[in-house]
């Protein structure tokens, strides 16, 4: 109780940060980057249960993530006008959507173009939306649309968005099979190096106390792909990903560790795979997680 008193006594003396809504309009230089199989190898590592014989296997489809963050937290090498980089420490995942055309390749070159696409006020800070597009040879592979929530930070002008946003469908909640996952206190920390997923909010203890939380949080990447990968598997029997067409998620907890998570599938249909993630104490974490196949798989 002590702990979250203090934690609270931080928060509401903090410096206050903010950002203009213009930001929207900055343009963002292309990234280029390829996977070798010792980094595919490190992040299905950390993120998939382990196989009982040892073989080579493609890119997880989450490793995307590692790509997207690095260009999240390194912003600002890619804008031509920089922000605040106080303003990064802030940023807590909301949300995740992902749609394949193709999956990666090891030893590939890929291209990587990205920008804001929504900025708005919350009720907690200010809302962020980036669609990053990848291409091989010219050639659009994969989508991703990360939301994002600059915690404790003050919106100066007002809502601007550049296109129309993902939405993700709501489904008709039936349990259809459930499993568990034992989260370790280490967790955010191996995440960390394997993924190289960090932040403050992750593994400094007492930044995390600093912006009023008692501790520090999982990585939302990490139970994403850990859930999408425990699903997987368990329920279809097969580490392949090929036919996977969209992967999304929504936030809606932060998990502390250690802990417990439990992932249960709630919704089938000929080509959706429907999932949610509550913490040991039965809060959710993940809501409206959906693996979608292509047509004809199932």
């Amino acid at each position: 109780m002590m702990n979250k008193l203090l934690a609270a006594i931080r928060f509401l003396f903090r410096k206050r940060l903010s950002i203009d809504s213009s930001v929207l309009s900055m343009q963002m230089s292309d990234y280029y980057f390829s996977i070798s199989q010792q980094q595919a190898d490190e992040y299905r590592s950390i993120v998939e249960p382990p196989l009982p014989v040892k073989t080579q296997l493609a890119v997880h489809p989450l490793y995307l993530t590692k790509i997207s963050w690095f260009l999240v937290k390194n912003l600002n090498q890619f804008l031509k006008r920089p922000i605040a980089p106080q303003l990064l420490k802030m940023l807590v995942h909301m949300s995740d959507r992902f749609e394949y055309f193709e999956m990666l390749e090891i030893d590939t070159k890929y291209r990587v173009e990205s920008h804001l696409s929504l900025i708005e006020g919350h009720s907690k800070g200010v809302r962020l939306m980036v669609r990053f597009e990848y291409f091989k040879d010219n050639k659009l592979i994969a989508v991703e649309h990360t939301g994002g929530l600059l915690f404790g930070v003050k919106c100066l002008g007002g809502r601007r968005e550049l296109g129309a946003q993902p939405q993700n469908p709501r489904y008709p909640e039936i349990l259809i099979w459930q499993d568990f996952l034992p989260i370790d206190k280490n967790l955010p920390f191996e995440y960390a190096k394997k993924a190289e997923i960090d932040a403050p909010i992750h593994t400094q203890p007492e930044f995390a106390k600093s912006i009023g939380l008692p501790d520090i949080i999982l990585q939302g990447t990490c139970t994403f792909a850990k859930a999408v990968s425990l699903v997987w598997e368990k329920y279809y029997q097969r580490r392949d990903y090929s036919q996977i067409k969209c992967l999304s998620a929504n936030f809606t907890g932060m998990l502390f560790v250690p802990n417990e998570i439990k992932v249960r599938l709630v919704y089938q249909s000929t080509n959706k795979l429907v999932f949610d993630v509550l913490d040991k104490d039965g809060n959710s974490v993940i809501k409206g997680g959906c693996i979608e196949l292509n047509s004809g798989e199932q």
